[in-house]
């Protein structure tokens, strides 16, 4: 189990170090192809909550296959995205098939949005069928 841990920590590292070193770094890193889908996503979480280049987190999402993945209790690419007010991101995430009704751990991507005061996401997200589910 402290394999599993150690590896964790050493791409969480190595992807970081990558980030420091800005998008062509990234891109190097990502072409390696050492990451799985797990990894990508824990990757771009990061990067989001980092608030990195809206580059560098474009350059990660190319490499996730189903940006609808959420591990039990977490939030969704999209949730995070939009409680951040990146909308550039958003755009990027419905492009890729993100759900933008699909319920993560609490709120819906629409209400984060709202929230973050982000109002483009929100009529992005609108237009796009979004819909506030009370229950």
């Amino acid at each position: 189990m402290s394999s599993t841990i150690e590896l964790k920590e050493k791409y969480e590292l190595e992807f970081m170090e990558a980030v420091l070193d800005g998008l062509e770094k990234v891109e190097d890193y990502l072409e390696k192809g050492n990451l799985n889908q797990d990894q990508l996503i824990e990757c771009a979480k990061t990067s989001l909550t980092c608030e990195c280049d809206v580059k560098i987190v474009v350059a990660i999402l190319a490499y996730i296959d189903d940006v609808n993945y959420v591990a039990p209790g977490e939030l969704t690419l999209i949730q995070i995205a939009a409680s951040m007010g990146n909308y550039p991101i958003v755009i990027c995430l419905v492009l890729k098939g993100a759900k933008i009704n699909l319920r993560g751990k609490v709120l819906q991507p629409i209400v984060h949005a709202i929230i973050a005061n982000d109002y483009n996401s929100v009529a992005y997200l609108l237009m796009h069928g979004a819909f506030i589910d009370f229950e």
